[in-house]
């Protein structure tokens, strides 16, 4: 499935020259307004100003007039045709998922016990440094997109294949190979961020939800696979073991490779220039005055602030993995450790797919503002938790903690959902050109990573000391 590229929304030069020839600035055909032009230099500069501002004032209202009615052509996507970008999605943090859905398995079978979230954790924000040398190379040589997702494909699906032979072999008492699996399948997640964002700039905004959808419902199809094998099921005896888990797991990932290569081969050669409903969002229409030619852009006070949200909202989302094994610690006196960790982890997937889903396509709005909100509140509740476990059963009976635990995980995460999505879609309404869109996005999804590897190296440090 393609789509044109978002060049028709671009203005078309002959309506706009028409426009501009209808419109002199007072009402009437340009060549009455200008019908004494020869005499011009012997006005006097007051009248001259006056004509020149008129003037101004007519191509101002010309491009107005032009982006309304780009607006209103812009095509809609249908439903049907929006599955493919929703399983493009999918196809990025798909084996990292995968292995996170499995952790209330490995706490339970491996020596690391809780504190392997945290590892986990850790090594998938040293997939960062992946997404440092794609940033590196990006500068300095021209690297092929497409190319680069489909190397990300084949590392996910390596990494999950060596998860099913090699997740319960140890060295020097660690998970060494399940770890070094994890820094693959981190990797291909760290890159994707900032590559499938990039990449959306240039189609419409309902792709690119569709996209983001994609990223969080792999969690929820990964945790309902883990739910599968482990919900009700005595902590030892699974219906099926985890080189079963990691095998299906590999085939869905390279079912989603195929979907990655047709949607790819369809991909655009020629990015849009400038989009109207952007605009319409507060861009800007400098790119139109250049005529195609890129200056050099200094970062408003807006894109700045985008900047440090990404750093900060990732910075707090990929630390709460790590908080998760240790709020549930709390019911390991009972034997419900292992299914509360379950459901926290089943309700986090929802909560974030869900949120994607809820977030307004203008990036603005009451439930934009909750959602920051709501972020910040419960990532300092499950801070709390995770430090005083005992505290989850001091303040509430054991059967209201087993549903208010899952429930601030599924808040939290639809906050991160609708936050992430908000300021991505943000971003594409800072400018008019798209390759300065794509280069925002870029570098906001970079330093949303960095801002996750940062939490994650203080969270381990604070886990193992």
């Amino acid at each position: 499935v393609t789509f044109a590229p978002r060049s028709r929304t671009e203005p078309d030069l002959d309506v706009l020259d028409h426009a501009m020839l209808q419109d002199g600035g007072n009402g009437r055909p340009r060549s009455s307004t200008f019908a004494d032009e020869e005499s011009l230099p012997h006005q006097p500069s007051f009248s001259q100003a006056k004509r020149a501002s008129a003037l101004f004032g007519a191509k101002a209202r010309a491009i107005s007039k032009v982006f309304d009615a780009a607006s209103r052509r812009e095509p809609k996507v249908p439903n049907s045709e929006l599955l493919p970008w929703v399983l493009f999605g999918v196809s990025g943090w798909w084996s990292c998922n995968c292995v996170f859905a499995e952790s209330p398995f490995f706490v339970v079978r491996l020596p690391a016990a809780e504190k392997l979230g945290n590892q986990l954790s850790l090594m998938t924000q040293m997939g960062n440094i992946f997404l440092i040398s794609y940033k590196l190379l990006e500068t300095r040589l021209s690297l092929e997109p497409a190319l680069v997702i489909h190397q990300m494909m084949a590392m996910a699906f390596a990494s999950l294949v060596a998860c099913a032979f090699l997740w319960d072999q140890e060295a020097e008492g660690q998970s060494i190979p399940l770890l070094a699996c994890m820094f693959m399948a981190g990797g291909v997640g760290c890159l994707s961020n900032s590559t499938y964002w990039a990449l959306m700039i240039a189609y419409p905004r309902v792709c690119t939800k569709a996209v983001g959808l994609g990223m969080s419902l792999g969690g929820v199809l990964s945790s309902v696979l883990a739910a599968l094998q482990l919900s009700g099921r005595p902590v030892r005896s699974p219906r099926f073991g985890a080189c079963a888990f990691f095998l299906t797991a590999a085939a869905f990932q390279a079912a989603w490779w195929v979907v990655v290569a047709l949607q790819m081969r369809g991909r655009p050669r020629v990015l849009r220039r400038v989009s109207a409903d952007d605009l319409s969002a507060g861009g800007s229409q400098e790119s139109l005055l250049s005529n195609g030619h890129k200056s050099e852009r200094v970062p408003d006070a807006e894109e700045k602030l985008l900047r440090l949200g990404s750093f900060l909202v990732h910075a707090a989302t990929y630390t709460v993995p790590s908080l998760l094994p240790f709020v549930a610690s709390s019911f390991a006196a009972s034997g419900l450790e292992q299914q509360m960790l379950l459901w926290m982890l089943l309700l986090q997937q929802a909560g974030e797919s869900t949120g994607r889903i809820a977030a307004p396509s203008k990036a603005n709005g009451a439930i934009t503002v909750f959602a920051f909100v709501c972020l910040a509140v419960v990532f300092f509740a499950f801070l709390v938790f995770a430090v005083h476990p005992r505290l989850v059963l001091v303040l509430f009976p054991t059967l209201l903690a087993q549903v208010i635990l899952p429930l601030m995980s599924f808040l939290f995460f639809f906050s991160y959902g609708v936050s992430q999505t908000a300021l991505f879609l943000r971003a594409r309404s800072l400018v008019a050109d798209v390759d300065t869109a794509a280069e925002i996005a870029s570098t906001m999804g970079f330093l949303g990573q960095m801002g996750a590897l940062a939490a994650n190296v203080v969270a381990s440090v604070c886990v193992n000391a």
